[in-house]
């Protein structure tokens, strides 16, 4: 049976990790689970969140950048660093259009993608720690 929501977790400190194993699960109304745990997050201090793909997601849905802009542009969510852990190029390249539209906005955000969860995983933690370091947690 197909998963029906992406999987959600927290690990401490500030970190969101959201593993999407069906290209839908991408879309913006099934990002409730996902939001719920980085605003939790990001009322403690700043947060990162790893997006982890599985191979057969080779494409993301034209809304889905827009609905993260939204996302990440609301003062609410303190989100300072997304990971995208794909071996898609397509995937790649789509992130990497995300990233310069996050720059142009001005929004304190890092992006960046990689093969394996482990390497977004310590890229989000160091981003984390670092963006403590500078604003504080609260």
């Amino acid at each position: 049976m197909a998963a029906e929501c992406p999987v959600v977790e927290t690990r401490a400190p500030g970190i969101v990790i959201a593993r999407y194993e069906w290209p839908h699960l991408l879309l913006p109304e099934l990002q409730g689970e996902c939001l719920a745990c980085a605003l939790a997050t990001s009322a403690r201090g700043p947060v990162g969140m790893v997006f982890v793909l599985a191979e057969r997601i080779c494409e993301v849905a034209p809304n889905v950048r827009g609905f993260w802009r939204k996302v990440v542009s609301d003062p609410a969510f303190r989100i300072a660093a997304m990971a995208v852990v794909t071996t898609s190029w397509a995937v790649e390249v789509e992130a990497m259009g995300f990233a310069a539209i996050i720059e142009q906005i001005g929004a304190p955000l890092r992006v960046a993608t990689f093969a394996e969860e482990h390497e977004g995983i310590a890229w989000v933690a160091r981003l984390v720690r670092s963006t403590q370091l500078l604003y504080g947690s609260g």
